[in-house]
């Protein structure tokens, strides 16, 4: 009997095999981690009723398996072990297996479209990061789910999955197709902890919406119909980016015209195979195909929720990728993307949010929003991670956050006066027309100032100043860093005489913004909204 089919407490199980040979789902294999402090369910299907014996470091454990030959130990909970460990199954029915060199320690999730699907052999130095991963494979552990045409229409929960690469030591035989950021944040805590083996797992679709990847009951908790194949914008297909649709990393990439859309047909067939592994936390990157998606920003932290209630961790750390830039798109829509992102889900414990909307590729070989810097991306992961999951105090959960915006008279220890260069330099004089004043911006930290882009347009530094009696916007120029503050930001402006003087600043609110300011760790301070208190202003003579 080379595959067997069959359907248990709604779950629908496939495996393949021989007869009469002890099967496990692909997720339970050699090489595997296994998830240190917790119960270890490994669960198979042998003949039904057979009596089936595990036996790990010393200790022997069984179950008899039932009427459809599915059995089930739990083994009990480990802490970390970086030394391998083999667990032999006996049957009576007269089957054997064995798994070898398995670890226990953390497992991750790491999941999405296109960003996070993205390879280790799409990256800046792929070669020679390729060529290191053979000193990594000792205690870092990768597993990728392969996309299948299945996928496209997967009404139930699955109980199993194919793994394009199966578990396995990292090294370079694998490391190229893998996920580059589940790569590259897994090597930082490897390197961080070397006795704790880390196990990543990786399941992502470029192109795909968040609709796919959210259980049934995720859409009832933000309001939303269940409608397969149309989302909120009323279309039989999602708003999707490019993807990466590349058949030298994925034979099955080119399934259909589209990435699969139906929705909860991902979570069931991708993600809930998953749901009897413990796990340490969740990665995800996506939102480029919700884009305009005015049901995103209360769907987005339901499905959050509803991931930890499935995978039986309410609290387990969830960490996200707000989205980078996208010069092509120049429509204006993703600043309020980013802002649906972060709106709600960070007010749910244990949520941390990646900024990436400084790093892009827009004259590079990549489609632009697809930046390949993705091990930078992946070590601001790693030190969120480092704070959520490790619970280290001294790495930073997020860039700097703004706390308040002062509108204050000039003061001449705040440099020189004037604003702009060249043709955009203002005089702050009575007979100019203009006027002068300054902003303190104090954020919660210490701040760092860089240029990301170089030159590429040096006028812009991504702060604007919303005038509300003339409905428009003007720039404000950074003066520095104060030196009476290292966590206040001064910025002059000008407005005309007999204008209100401005009442909000905005921060990076572009589709491809300049992103300046940072904290000392070199985590970007995300693109914000504030109102400006103590307006006064004052004419200056020069």
């Amino acid at each position: 009997m080379p595959y067997v089919l069959f359907c248990i407490l709604g779950f629908v199980i496939c495996m393949s095999g021989t007869e009469g040979a002890i099967l496990f789902p692909a997720f339970i294999s050699s090489s595997m981690v296994v998830q240190r402090g917790k119960p270890f369910l490994l669960w198979g299907m042998d003949v039904p009723q057979a009596v089936v014996n595990a036996t790990m470091h010393g200790s022997t454990y069984t179950s008899t398996a039932d009427g459809t030959g599915i059995f089930r130990i739990l083994l009990p909970a480990q802490s970390e072990a970086a030394i391998p460990r083999t667990i032999v199954v006996v049957s009576s029915s007269g089957s054997s297996a064995e798994l070898a060199d398995v670890l226990f320690g953390d497992v991750f999730v790491f999941s999405g479209q296109s960003n996070m699907e993205l390879t280790v052999s799409w990256c800046y130095n792929y070669a020679t990061k390729v060529g290191e991963s053979a000193q990594h494979g000792g205690t870092l552990r990768i597993a990728q789910v392969a996309l299948q045409g299945s996928y496209y229409d997967t009404s139930q929960p699955q109980s199993n999955l194919t793994l394009h690469i199966p578990w396995s030591r990292a090294g370079p035989a694998n490391v190229a197709g893998m996920s580059a950021i589940a790569y590259f944040t897994a090597l930082e805590m490897v390197r961080a902890r070397p006795t704790v083996p880390i196990g990543a797992i990786a399941s992502a679709w470029g192109g795909t919406s968040m609709e796919p990847w959210m259980p049934p009951d995720a859409f009832t908790a933000c309001g939303t119909q269940v409608r397969d194949n149309i989302d909120d914008r009323g279309t039989s297909s999602p708003r999707h980016d490019p993807g990466l649709y590349h058949p030298d990393r994925h034979p099955v990439m080119e399934l259909q015209s589209g990435p699969p859309s139906m929705r909860s047909t991902l979570w069931n067939s991708m993600v809930a195979p998953l749901l009897s592994l413990h796990v340490s936390g969740f990665y995800w990157y996506q939102g480029e195909s919700n884009v305009g998606q005015a049901s995103f920003a209360k769907c987005f932290p339901a499905m959050i929720t509803s991931w930890r209630a499935h995978f039986n961790t309410p609290s387990a750390p969830f960490i996200f990728f707000q989205l980078g830039p996208w010069p092509v798109l120049d429509s204006g829509a993703l600043p309020a993307q980013r802002q649906a992102q972060a709106e709600y889900s960070l007010s749910l414990p244990n949520v941390g949010m990646i900024v990436a909307a400084d790093r892009g590729d827009a004259a590079g070989a990549f489609h632009p929003i697809h930046p390949p810097v993705k091990e930078e991306l992946s070590h601001r992961a790693f030190l969120v991670t480092d704070r959520l999951v490790y619970k280290n105090s001294s790495s930073p959960l997020q860039g700097p956050q703004v706390l308040k915006a002062i509108f204050d008279p000039w003061s001449s220890d705040w440099g020189d006066y004037h604003f702009g260069t060249g043709l955009k330099s203002y005089i702050c004089s009575p007979g100019s027309g203009f006027l002068c004043g300054g902003i303190r911006v104090q954020f919660d930290q210490p701040l760092v100032l860089a240029n990301t882009y170089g030159d590429r347009n040096s006028y812009d530094n991504g702060l604007l100043l919303w005038d509300s009696s003339m409905s428009k916007y003007q720039r404000a120029e950074i003066t520095g860093i104060r030196a009476d503050a290292p966590d206040t930001l001064q910025l002059n402006t000008t407005w005309t005489f007999g204008e209100a003087p401005p009442a909000t600043l905005q921060y990076a609110h572009a589709d491809y913004p300049n992103m300046p300011i940072y904290n000392t760790f070199k985590l970007p301070a995300a693109p914000f909204q504030v109102l400006i208190n103590s307006r006064s202003s004052i004419t200056f003579e020069v």
